[in-house]
């Protein structure tokens, strides 16, 4: 396979797990679908960690969820999300490069 179909391939391999372009944390999300009237009513306005269908922690701000939760996970294995207060859902998407350890 040439480098240019290697890159564009609908896999990618990302620290020794093949990865596709549309699962990842598919897991996370599904539990967090499955379960967001429980979690709202346990986890009301705090971000999350989820690892597979477990919530790990809880915080008060996403930058706090992360610079946390990076220090016993590989950034890119938990998934962070916000329980809203109301049914309006948030979407935030932090580059890699914006998180230091």
């Amino acid at each position: 396979m040439a480098k240019d179909e290697e890159r564009t391939s609908h896999f990618r391999k990302k620290r020794g797990i093949i990865i596709g372009e549309n699962t990842m944390f598919e897991q996370e999300n599904r539990f967090y679908e499955e379960n967001k009237d429980n979690l709202r009513k346990q986890y009301m306005g705090k971000e999350v960690v989820i690892v597979e269908d477990k919530v790990i922690a809880a915080y008060d701000d996403v930058g706090t969820a992360i610079r946390e939760t990076v220090k016993t996970r590989p950034l890119g294995s938990f998934c962070v999300k916000n329980v809203p207060e109301t049914s309006e859902e948030k979407v935030i998407r932090i580059p890699t490069f914006l998180v230091s350890r």
